[in-house]
C-alpha cells in the first residue's frame, strides 16, 4: 500500500506545495506532484488505493501509483464537509458568503462527477453509502438517492436536535452532545 505526504513551503509571497507518494516503509518517493500555490488541507485514499487531496482552491485526484488523474476547481467555493465511501467522495461546497446555499457533489475516484445538486441551507455534515447521501443542515437530516436522476433531498424526521451524522456499516446515526438515534439500517 502507499501513503501520500503533502508539504507546504514558502516561495516569495506564495505557497510552494508538493505532494509525494511513497510505498509504505520506503524512504524514497515513487512519484511527486508539484501543487505550487495550493494549500493542501486533507488527503486520504479510496478503497481501490486511489488518492484525493483537498486543497484551498482545488480537489486533486491521483491513481494508485500516485500519478495525477484530474482536478476539480473550487472557484470561490469553500468545502464545509466531506465523506468517503469505498471509491466515492462526496463534498459539500458553500456557494456564497453567508453559507445559506450549498452544493453537494459526488465524485468517483477519478474525479468524475456522478451527482450534483444545490440545497438552500448551510450543510454542516455529510455521510453517504452506495445509494444515499445524508446531509445535516439547519438542525435537520436530509437524505437523497444519488442513483436516481433528479433526486432531491427529503427531510428525515428525527427526535433529537441534530449536531452530527455518522455512518457505521449499514447504520446511520444522528445525535447531539447528549443523545443519539439510529435513523436507517441497510441503506434505507
Amino acid at each position: 500500500s502507499m501513503i501520500a505526504i503533502a508539504s507546504v513551503g514558502i516561495k516569495g509571497n506564495d505557497f510552494d506545495s508538493v505532494i509525494e507518494f511513497y510505498k509504505r516503509g520506503d524512504e524514497n518517493s515513487i512519484s511527486e506532484y508539484r501543487a505550487g500555490n495550493l494549500l493542501p488541507v486533507n488527503t486520504d485514499t479510496f478503497k481501490n488505493g486511489y488518492f484525493y487531496v483537498i486543497c484551498d482552491k482545488k480537489i486533486l485526484f491521483f491513481n494508485d501509483k500516485g500519478e495525477y488523474v484530474s482536478e476539480y476547481i473550487l472557484d470561490r467555493q469553500k468545502i464545509s464537509a466531506v465523506s468517503v465511501y469505498e471509491n466515492t467522495l462526496t463534498a459539500v461546497l458553500s456557494q456564497n458568503e453567508v453559507n445559506d446555499l450549498s452544493s453537494i457533489i459526488l465524485f468517483d475516484n477519478g474525479g468524475n462527477i456522478g451527482y450534483n445538486i444545490e440545497i438552500d441551507c448551510n450543510v454542516t455534515d455529510i455521510s453517504h453509502n452506495d445509494k444515499y447521501i445524508y446531509l445535516l443542515g439547519a438542525g435537520k437530516v436530509f437524505r437523497c438517492d444519488y442513483n436516481t436522476s433528479g433526486s432531491i433531498p427529503e427531510d428525515v424526521r428525527c427526535d433529537v436536535g441534530v449536531q452530527y451524522i455518522i455512518q457505521d456499516g449499514d447504520h446511520v446515526i444522528a445525535g447531539d452532545k447528549t443523545s443519539a438515534v439510529g435513523l436507517f439500517v441497510n441503506n434505507g
